[in-house]
């Protein structure tokens, strides 16, 4: 309130928005293809104007909730792609990363229709692995998302159980060789 020399006042209000700090993240959708993958990205970073994405393959977009193909995938061992979201606003920016996993399905196709099972995925303690007819030799190995091999055994019959229960929570591959076939899948461990 303001008063003036011949006794007058005014009153004046101003409302002040204070813009809240970004708290960048992201979840996605992976649609395998034949001989590469489309990931549909959701943005659900909020109080953000502006957004940055690196997919990890040398391609960026600034779009706020992107697909992208994903072209350079290793036929045999799948590829790791490092995906980060950059979100701005007037106040702050912040970047939240991410390991992504992909493999190619349409490379091991007739395997696939041979019906190669990882069960139970997510797993915890046990995890068995099943392939198509009685085959000797089959070497099934778990390797973290950048290549550590964290476990190696080789299989004898139509399956076999490994355990699970000294593997960290995380995303792992699972690859399955044999003279005949591989396959890999993503395996969660909680």
């Amino acid at each position: 309130m303001v008063t003036n020399e011949a006794g007058c006042t005014a009153t004046a209000q101003s409302i002040v928005s204070i813009e809240q700090e970004v708290s960048s993240s992201y979840s996605y959708v992976i649609q395998p293809g034949d001989f590469s993958t489309i990931i549909d990205f959701e943005n659900i970073t909020p109080n953000a104007t502006s957004y940055l994405w690196d997919f990890g393959d040398g391609n960026t977009s600034t779009e706020a909730a992107p697909s992208h193909e994903y072209v350079d995938i290793d036929p045999f061992f799948g590829s790791v792609f490092n995906v980060c979201l950059t979100a701005f606003n007037s106040c702050s920016s912040e970047q939240y990363c991410e390991l992504i996993g992909l493999v190619i399905t349409g490379a091991d196709e007739e395997l696939i229709n041979q019906k190669v099972t990882i069960y139970p995925n997510p797993a915890k303690t046990i995890l068995t692995v099943t392939w198509p007819e009685t085959r000797s030799g089959v070497r099934v190995s778990i390797t973290d998302l950048q290549g550590k091999e964290i476990l190696n055994r080789i299989g004898e019959g139509d399956h076999i159980e490994l355990s699970a229960e000294n593997i960290s929570a995380g995303q792992y591959l699972v690859n399955i060789v044999h003279s005949d076939f591989s396959y890999q899948e993503i395996l969660i461990i909680k």
